[in-house]
């Protein structure tokens, strides 16, 4: 059987980047190598470090201001051009801006990772927000992380067709497992007893948080003394 060549293009991946994003793209990568009928390149720009890993190809860019975008997008270009792949994937508007680009015929694949764009004020790029409907609306097929953001694509960008967006849990992040010890002195700092709801993340109607504090009024009808912790910022 034929292999599937799949490209996926990226601004950042993890670990040279250590965003939600980034990681969430490393998540496809990681399980798409390990299919036994698909040949899988991950194309991004270097930030920080040098991954050196096979199937994973960095281009340096310019970090200052926003000069990495022609340069990174141009580079994207020229790599698609050079090789041949069945599928090509983008990671998020920035990391989909180069497929807009190749030109009529070329489909392509978008995860888009978070409504950030349009609910919060961390986007460094101010057009984020009209490139991310433009993608939506160009993309055969959106990829998200929750239930919760397909639908809310589906409100904000109203033409975009609701069976074209499916849902991928990706990442784990290898941080988050028990730490009894450190956990126990936190409560004690913390003036907490009982068992304990956590969330880390940012506080953003996008992430579930609203969803979060209503289960957890509704546990702790079962279990009194169970309490919420939520850390992040807007």
């Amino acid at each position: 059987m034929k292999k599937l060549n799949v490209c996926l293009v990226t601004l950042t991946v993890s670990p040279d980047s250590q965003d939600g994003s980034a990681k969430f793209i490393r998540g496809i990568f990681e399980y798409l190598k390990r299919q036994p009928n698909i040949n899988v390149t991950l194309i991004t720009a270097e930030w920080n470090l040098s991954l050196n890993e096979p199937h994973i190809v960095q281009k340096k860019v310019v970090k200052k201001s926003y000069f990495w975008i022609p340069q990174f997008t141009l580079e994207i270009i020229k790599f698609l051009k050079n090789n041949t792949f069945d599928i090509i994937h983008g990671n998020g508007p920035k990391g989909s801006l180069p497929l807009l680009l190749l030109g009529k015929g070329h489909k392509f694949i978008s995860t888009l990772h978070d409504l950030g764009p349009y609910e919060t004020q961390f986007s460094l790029i101010p057009i984020e927000k009209y490139l991310f409907k433009y993608v939506a609306k160009k993309a055969s097929f959106i990829t998200t992380c929750s239930n919760s953001i397909r639908k809310s694509i589906k409100k904000n960008i109203p033409g975009v067709n609701l069976n074209t967006i499916f849902n991928l849990y990706s990442a784990i992040e290898d941080k988050f497992k028990p730490y009894p010890s450190e956990a126990h002195r936190l409560k004690l700092d913390l003036g907490i007893e009982g068992p304990i709801l956590l969330y880390i993340g940012r506080i953003a109607l996008y992430k579930g948080v609203a969803d979060i504090i209503t289960a957890y009024k509704i546990a702790k009808k079962s279990i009194p003394n169970l309490n919420l912790v939520l850390g992040g910022k807007p």
